[in-house]
């Protein structure tokens, strides 16, 4: 349990490694190596082989927790942008009507009352 908090730290500045190295999509391969190398310089003790092994397991399980988040979202019926975008132009012209019917609109103020409220002469 003790080593659960040099896990994390490792994990996080190689994620940032792999983000900052935008060469390779999702840092692919430099998020690896900086796992291996964090481990080998934290751990030395630790076989390289077991912490390559770590690294590559770390990536599987990152891109399936991204398959299965993505693939939720798709299925819980979210409509695709373009349907969306349809939706709006179809209604777009209905929105132009009424802003036009909205400035020929006048409205007539009382005497002594100016535009923003106050009497007049206040």
């Amino acid at each position: 349990m003790a080593m659960l908090p040099l896990c994390i730290g490792i994990y996080a500045i190689a994620w940032d490694f792999g983000f900052i190295t935008f060469i390779t999509p999702s840092g692919l391969g430099f998020r690896e190596l900086a796992i291996t190398a964090l481990f080998a310089l934290s751990l030395p003790s630790v076989p390289v082989a077991l912490v390559a092994i770590l690294a590559l397991l770390s990536r599987a399980v990152s891109t399936l927790a991204e398959l299965l988040c993505v693939s939720v979202a798709y299925l819980s019926g979210g409509r695709p942008a373009r349907t969306i975008q349809q939706e709006q132009e179809t209604r777009l012209p209905e929105n132009e009507a009424n802003k036009e019917d909205n400035e020929n609109i006048s409205v007539e103020t009382p005497a002594g009352v100016s535009a923003e409220g106050g009497n007049v002469g206040d």
